[in-house]
């Protein structure tokens, strides 16, 4: 538990590491709760941009051949598929804050 209690990061930028700090939340890599957590956030993200599509607050791309693809999920990713749109990407901004 000391081990997990007292453990202080830094981080690299262009190489050199920054000064060591203390991590005040979050849970840490290998945590046996961050895939349930994760799956949850995820499902909910899921659905919130869904929710978003149906309203109008994201527009889909036009495709004549394929069912529209508007968002991916893998591991810690997310790739939206959204048109070329200034309000579009002001709302997805606005949604993950």
């Amino acid at each position: 538990m000391t081990c997990v209690l007292t453990a202080r990061l830094s981080i690299l930028i262009n190489g050199s590491p920054t000064t060591e700090f203390v991590a005040s939340c979050s849970l840490r890599l290998g945590d046996p709760i961050s895939p349930l957590l994760f799956c949850l956030t995820a499902e909910g993200f899921s659905v919130f941009i869904s929710r978003s599509l149906k309203i109008g607050a994201l527009y889909e791309m036009d495709s004549a051949s394929v069912k529209a693809i508007h968002h991916l999920q893998f591991v810690d990713d997310t790739l939206f598929f959204l048109p070329n749109d200034l309000q579009c990407l002001l709302n997805v901004k606005r949604m993950l804050r």
